[in-house]
């Protein structure tokens, strides 16, 4: 009898390790160790944009994007227009204008992303649409998005997949469809940037949805890009996760960064009478825009919660950490209430950098790595 019992005992046991790989092989998780290797880099700046010269008087910008030539895209929002320079710093144009009619911008547009047809696309949250112009500016085309704010899009073999992060329970992040703008279906998941604050805000609040829009509607809490074999990666900013999905909306792979700073945000949930808020209690990295290089490898730049040091690590398309870059940055040039709203690696490995000053006019810096 006893026998028979530990005969099942180990069946059930050898069961549950069954079931218990395959949940793990479901949701892989790459980390970080120790053993990485680190390089350490140093940047030279090379182009500072945004001065009281005419058509660089930047107000409010929230995005830029940089083509295969290094020509460098700027939506200047609260100018509702997209200034255009050479990799030099040259002013080379300009189109849009604020306005609801096609090709018109608000003074709120979020986005700004050059697709793999070539052509500009300009998500535009605070009017619930994404405008396409081609390279030299024409208008061509848009897409109305309903009720739904969205962080990034992509272009995959004729198909659209859009990013947006909500704090509701179970919600799918990735948006797919054939016509630009719609949610045909959607797939993935997110991690809540503070533990718990999804629940706390169903508690606390009869009609959450206004907060539960709190990332929603910055339009920068997360990041698309596809490789050349289709997968397409889904980042999200705070807490830092990398996911990789096929074309279908499975999950290949997921990589949650080991790095020496907390990147999981405390965020606390305050009612005050009829109304409430969200208050952030600490500071943590600056993820950035993932780049994918033409061997499918990818580079992830982050910045310090104090902005004395850039990091980019590279890592393979499986997502394995192949090294870790490491710029020192002076700190003196930083000011407390300074931020960096976005930063971009181009194809020459330079980066961009767009910074909201406390104190001065907003700029958008290009760094040129010294190796």
């Amino acid at each position: 009898m006893k026998n028979k019992y530990s005969i099942v005992r180990f069946i059930v046991l050898m069961i549950m390790n069954v079931l218990f790989i395959k949940t793990l092989d479901a949701y892989e998780i790459n980390q970080v160790n120790n053993s990485i290797e680190e390089i350490k880099l140093r940047v030279e700046l090379e182009i500072c944009i945004g001065s009281d010269k005419e058509n660089e008087d930047l107000y409010n910008p929230f995005s830029i994007d940089i083509d295969n030539d290094g020509n460098i895209y700027i939506l200047d929002s609260g100018n509702s227009r997209i200034l255009v320079f050479n990799s030099k710093g040259k002013y080379l144009y300009k189109f849009g204008k604020e306005g609801q009619g096609p090709g018109e911008l608000s003074r709120k547009a979020t986005k700004i992303k050059i697709l793999e047809d070539g052509n500009i696309y300009v998500i535009d949250n605070q009017a619930h649409k994404i405008i396409v112009y081609d390279k030299s500016g024409k208008y061509i085309n848009m897409g109305k998005t309903a009720q739904t704010y969205y962080d990034d899009i992509v272009l995959n073999s004729g198909s659209y997949y859009m990013s947006s992060i909500y704090l509701r329970d179970n919600y799918e992040p990735i948006h797919w469809s054939k016509k630009l703008g719609e949610s045909e279906r959607t797939f993935g998941k997110i991690i809540e940037p503070s533990i718990g604050i999804v629940s706390e805000l169903n508690s606390k609040f009869e009609h959450p949805e206004a907060l539960q829009n709190y990332f929603a509607l910055a339009g920068y809490w997360s990041y698309l890009t596809i490789n050349s074999k289709k997968e397409i990666f889904h980042s999200q900013r705070f807490p830092y996760r990398i996911m990789k999905y096929n074309t279908e909306g499975h999950l290949l792979k997921a990589f949650e960064d080991n790095v020496e700073y907390e990147t999981q945000q405390k965020y606390s949930v305050f009612v005050d009478g009829n109304y409430g808020g969200i208050n952030r209690a600490q500071k943590i990295p600056t993820y950035f825009t993932p780049k994918i290089n033409k061997d499918d490898s990818i580079m992830i730049p982050y910045m310090s919660p104090e902005k004395d040091y850039m990091y980019i690590d590279k890592m393979d398309s499986n997502l394995n950490i192949i090294n870790r870059n490491i710029i020192p940055l002076k700190k003196e040039e930083w000011e407390k209430g300074d931020i960096i709203r976005q930063g971009i690696i181009d194809n020459d490995n330079n980066i961009y950098l767009l910074v909201i000053y406390e104190n001065k006019s907003p700029k958008i810096l290009k760094y040129r790595i010294k190796y």
